[in-house]
């Protein structure tokens, strides 16, 4: 029962409400991208929005997780990443595209039975105050990698 109410809950995102990763409103399309998307602009929710009312564009929390996330975890978000990306590049997976033969139907449930899958994974806790943050406390501010430049700004005494 808990379960299935879950399904009909919705939020109000108000027209303002910035996107926690970037700080562009989320309900315009991400402004600033430094990279490619992590997945076809089309494809899957805008936006997620949490419990705790955090927001974010789905290219900035996908972003965001990928750092964050432990290997484990890392690759299997990378893995659903790479097989969106092939089956939107499927024949008959387009969105808006004309659906065509017996398969066309199977692509499609594929499709989302994907974005679900990916929606499980990146949608399941909020980032900033979800397990994910707490289990970080942990982390050191400065990785060894940066342990070299950390040194390189010493200043000595003469």
């Amino acid at each position: 029962a808990d379960i299935a109410a879950l399904s009909q809950r919705y939020a109000v995102v108000e027209a303002e409400q910035p996107c926690c990763a970037c700080g562009h409103r989320v309900l315009a399309p991400r402004l600033v991208e430094p990279a490619p998307p992590p997945l076809p602009p089309h494809l899957g929710s805008p936006l997620y929005l949490f419990p705790c009312t955090h927001a974010f564009h789905a290219s900035c929390l996908l972003e965001d997780l990928s750092v964050k996330l432990g290997a484990g975890q890392r690759s299997k978000l990378e893995e659903l990443q790479r097989q969106l990306r092939e089956e939107v590049g499927a024949p008959g997976s387009h969105a808006g595209e004309e659906e065509k033969g017996g398969n066309a139907g199977a692509g499609k449930s594929r499709l989302q039975a994907l974005q679900q899958r990916l929606d499980a994974l990146v949608g399941a806790e909020c980032p900033l105050c979800g397990d994910l943050m707490i289990r970080s406390i942990t982390t050191p501010f400065i990785s060894p990698d940066e342990e070299a430049l950390v040194k390189s700004w010493e200043i000595t005494s003469m």
